[in-house]
């Protein structure tokens, strides 16, 4: 039989020595050997190729089965709930940047008189709405 440290030992050290590495990862983040976006998009058929074969295999549903809603739960109100303002504010220009052609189409588009609360002819104002919205998206290519 093989000897091992106790996984409590081995999970600690990993904690202790990533935490201490953050210097680095941003050394790395700030000069990669080569672009991120160059090797992403070189990567996409293999990228494609990986995720059909994990949806043959149902691997998906397999992850989702190695977890629970309580760990979701916890780990969404833990670290995400302290995140999130973080990661908002830090997102303020590309929002406004990627969200302002649609607020343009938005107010382009011509409604059609607005009737009744509870009219009917309501639902056609959504419905140019969206059908403008969704052309900008796809004549936009990325929504990114």
């Amino acid at each position: 039989m093989a000897e091992i440290r106790d996984i409590n030992l081995i999970a600690a050290k990993w904690v202790r020595n990533s935490s201490a590495a953050a210097p680095a990862y941003q050394e790395g983040v700030q000069n990669p050997r080569r672009s991120w976006q160059t090797a992403a998009a070189a990567a996409a058929p293999a990228w494609q190729q990986g995720v059909t074969q994990a949806a043959a295999a149902g691997r998906f549903a397999a992850g989702i089965r190695t977890s629970s809603d309580d760990i979701q739960r916890s780990m969404s109100a833990g670290k995400g709930a302290n995140r999130y303002p973080e990661g908002v504010a830090a997102a303020e220009a590309k929002y406004a940047a990627r969200f302002a052609p649609y607020a343009a189409v938005i107010r382009a588009t011509q409604l059609p008189p607005r009737g009744p609360r509870g009219a009917a002819g309501n639902l056609q104002r959504v419905q140019v709405i969206a059908t403008a919205l969704n052309q900008r998206r796809v004549a936009g290519g990325s929504n990114r």
